[in-house]
């Protein structure tokens, strides 16, 4: 996930000298053109604070220049068009910088970057909190408010305990629709977005996410709201003088701290491919992350980085708590570098701990086999390959869909998962059992799509027992992919567990807030609960993502068409349609006015099933013979 370009390393905000492309360290005195070099030292010491995110010192001196001097000063222009922009002003910024002209606005990066962030957010809506500003797109993304500004009041008061710091003021956080809008907004160039999965960004004293929207199967967004949230706390803290890999480390430890216990960010997968490169000797050595862990080669490789910088701060934790870690900020705050900010926060040198981190790795718990990364790497719904709608739904002819199984090395474990699937989606559920328990032997829990199907089956037959261990212990190495949490909170809804249920439907909005499912299971279950502020909340979110209230009188069933009379019983036939993402549904080149997860009642005979999802760019088509009396199960996905 993310995320932030180093200041120090790009300097990042000193108009007219940043070369976008390169991204390289400049110094600032170097930098600056003739014209700057010659500007008074309150001049130089504002922009200083406003690199040190220090936006309450730049606009004090701001302030005192702006006394000082009389008539139009294109350079104190220009700092007022950035201290405007910083505090979220966005059109007193662009007025700012016409008033500074052409003379001093050409060739500058971050002038452009203002333009352009005016332009993107012109008409975002703005819902605020005690402490926060949330600016997003009108729309849908209204549904992700109430949740984004619970997490971010969580995560302020949780770091404000933990490390005794909180911003003032009301923290400016922006909601974007696509990768493209996050990168003009940014500066980090589309194609390193696009690299390493970048979602969102700390920077301009405000934070910066893309909408789960954006993405084919979403991502954990509130945790990456607080992992920005912990940049900016950090950055603050220490007046922007923290390395990159202790900064990340730092997000990545605390990014869960809003909904519980610090350091429960490394996933299982993750953590098992530290071990394995840790054991090969292959790990990314600290300098080497720098500008950016947003400008590595690969996800994997960004994941890798993630993951060591993680560790390396749950060392420092296990070893000295929060009270090591406000040590270790302050001390680079005070303008020490790596080696003497350890020295300092730990009594040991760099080399020490360097070499104790490296033993701490060889013996941390985590899985000692290599899990798939490919189940949390992130796909943009624009980079989605455009393939015939008729190759990514349950076939007619029977052939095996190879793409549900790739996480599975073992050929016979994969042939074995194929042709249960292909049972399943014929409702053979028993004999889809034999052979998913064949798969699962070989392969165990390492794959969450076997372990979702063979579940799947198992509950089409009653053994509700069996669904649920299988879902729990996928979870346990797979614990952010909502299908697998949607599963168990049906199982568990279904099965009156409504507390146990609630908690995966939040889970699934963590990730895939647009799926309108579990908002029509958090409806019933507070109206169950007496709890009319949430279900109301609800029943909002499911407004925005279908475009209609909930029919909650309506049957579990819909139905498209003609309706069935009861002489015409005997000719009908079920198809239950599913498809992550979530779609509308089309029968025959009509809307039926459901979104998948759903079933319709057909006439038996031929019939063209469509789901589209717009927005995630997403059309799946199949042509399907249905018997009378049948029931069909299709599935699309990406």
């Amino acid at each position: 996930m993310q995320r932030r370009l180093r200041n120090r390393a790009r300097a990042r905000r000193w108009p007219l000298m940043w070369a976008l492309s390169a991204v390289v360290a400049i110094s600032w005195a170097m930098a600056l053109p003739a014209a700057a070099q010659r500007v008074d030292s309150d001049l130089k010491a504002a922009w200083q604070d406003i690199e040190a995110w220090d936006l309450r010192g730049a606009r004090a001196r701001l302030e005192d220049l702006k006394k000082a001097r009389t008539g139009t000063d294109p350079l104190v222009a220009r700092l007022a068009a950035q201290v405007l922009f910083e505090e979220g002003r966005l059109d007193e910024a662009v007025a700012a910088l016409d008033a500074v002209g052409p003379a001093v606005d050409e060739g500058d990066e971050i002038a452009r970057l203002i333009r352009d962030t005016r332009t993107i957010t012109r008409r975002y809506a703005t819902v605020e909190s005690a402490h926060f500003r949330l600016r997003f797109p009108p729309g849908k993304d209204a549904l992700l408010a109430p949740y984004a500004l619970e997490t971010l009041e969580s995560i302020r008061a949780a770091l404000e305990a933990d490390l005794g710091h909180a911003p003032p003021g009301k923290v400016i956080v922006e909601i974007y629709e696509t990768a493209e809008a996050l990168s003009k907004v940014s500066t980090l160039p589309l194609s390193a977005i696009r690299t390493t999965g970048t979602v969102a960004i700390c920077k301009f004293n405000k934070l910066m996410i893309t909408s789960p929207k954006a993405l084919l199967q979403g991502y954990e967004w509130r945790d990456t709201l607080a992992h920005e949230y912990v940049h900016l706390v950090v950055s603050q803290m220490s007046r922007n003088r923290v390395p990159i890999w202790v900064h990340e480390g730092l997000a990545k430890f605390y990014e869960t701290r809003w909904d519980g216990d610090a350091g429960r960010g490394l996933s299982p997968a993750s953590a098992a491919f530290l071990f394995q490169e840790q054991k090969k000797g292959k790990l990314i050595p600290f300098e080497k992350m720098h500008p950016s862990l947003a400008l590595l080669p690969s996800q994997d490789e960004a994941a890798l980085a993630y993951a060591e910088a993680f560790s390396a701060i749950e060392f420092l934790h296990a070893r000295g708590s929060n009270a090591m870690i406000a040590r270790l900020i302050g001390a680079f705050g005070q303008g020490r570098d790596d080696r003497e900010a350890i020295r300092e926060a730990t009594g040991a040198s760099f080399q020490s701990f360097l070499r104790d981190w490296k033993r701490y790795l060889a013996k941390r718990p985590a899985p000692r086999e290599a899990l798939p990364l490919a189940a949390e790497r992130k796909r943009f719904a624009d980079e989605r390959e455009k393939t015939p709608g008729d190759e990514n739904a349950l076939p007619e002819d029977k052939k095996l869909r190879v793409g549900d199984f790739l996480d599975i090395g073992d050929e016979e474990a994969r042939r074995r998962a194929h042709l249960g699937e292909l049972l399943r989606a014929r409702s053979r559920n028993k004999a889809a059992i034999e052979e998913f328990k064949k798969a699962h032997a070989i392969v165990g829990d390492r794959s969450p799509m076997l372990s979702l199907r063979f579940a799947q089956a198992s509950r089409a037959v009653g053994d509700d027992k069996r669904a649920e261990a299988l879902l729990k212990s996928s979870l346990k190495l797979f614990p952010g992919l909502p299908q697998t949490n949607l599963a168990l909170g049906e199982l568990y809804f279904e099965g009156g567990r409504l507390l146990e249920a609630r908690a995966r439907f939040i889970a699934v909005i963590g990730v895939d807030p647009f799926d309108p499912k579990p908002h029509e299971r958090l409806i019933d279950i507070y109206r169950s609960l007496s709890q009319a502020a949430l279900e109301a909340q609800a029943r909002e979110a499911l407004k925005l993502i279908t475009g209609q209230a909930p029919d909650l009188a309506s049957p579990a069933s819909a139905q498209a068409g003609t309706p069935a009379t009861p002489t015409e019983e005997a000719r009908s036939a079920i198809v239950a349609i599913e498809s992550h993402p979530f779609g509308q549904v089309e029968i025959d080149g009509a809307p039926t006015g459901r979104s998948t997860p759903t079933k319709i009642e057909l006439s038996a005979g031929r019939h063209r099933v469509r789901v589209v999802n717009a927005e995630r760019d997403f059309v799946r088509e199949v042509e399907v013979e249905l018997r009378p009396g049948e029931t069909r199960s299709l599935r699309f996905e990406p």
